[in-house]
């Protein structure tokens, strides 16, 4: 399996935006789905505005790879990944920019295949009402980093029980969160009042 990534920069006056973590930008990891399913592969030319912090605050596609699915995957990844040393000006202070990529996704040619779930046995199924809460520590890439149980007086309970179960740390709870153009983390309180089906 293989990634090609290609890095041209853009010409501009005084000093140019230098990209510090090109290599982690794309893996092959990243290949999407869809895109797996439609043997998809090409390059996608990109235009990237670059904050006077060496954050990527946009993103344009130039040119396309001739799917859709590659295109947002590459776009949504530097932009959450991406990191410069700023640019700066004529006086030497740190300076918006902009800074022209390609990254040629090649379809890999040996996927394993996937493998046959195995039979879960339980038990006697029974009915549970109540409820539950839990405090997620959202990363910037909308992926869950820690889960907390939740402190709350409840019908009489100071801790109700955990969701952590169905909020696994490095699992995705939501599309990247951003704030003045850039990812931000986030706490989120998460309560449910439920009826289940567990296994005794």
């Amino acid at each position: 399996m293989s990634m090609i990534i290609g890095l041209l920069v853009a010409a501009a006056t005084g000093s140019t935006p230098r990209p510090l973590n090109a290599s982690s930008w794309v893996s092959i990891k990243d290949y999407p789905a869809e895109s797996l399913t439609e043997h998809a592969q090409g390059t996608v030319g990109l235009q990237l505005a670059i904050d006077p912090e060496g954050y990527v605050s946009g993103c344009t596609v130039s040119s396309s790879s001739g799917f859709r699915s590659l295109d947002a995957a590459t776009c949504s990844l530097i932009f959450i990944r991406g990191r410069f040393s700023a640019a700066h000006d004529a006086a030497g202070q740190p300076t918006a920019s902009t800074y022209a990529t390609k990254i040629t996704w090649r379809y890999p040619d040996d996927i394993p295949s996937p493998v046959e779930p195995k039979a879960i046995e339980i038990g006697t199924i029974a009915i549970e009402e109540g409820m539950g809460m839990s405090v997620l520590h959202v990363a910037p890439s909308g992926i869950i980093s820690a889960c907390d149980p939740a402190e709350a007086t409840y019908k009489n309970m100071l801790r109700p029980p955990d969701l952590c179960h169905l909020f696994p740390v490095g699992s995705r709870f939501s599309p990247p969160a951003v704030r003045k153009g850039k990812p931000v983390r986030r706490i989120v309180t998460v309560k449910i009042d439920m009826g289940s089906v567990v296994a005794r």
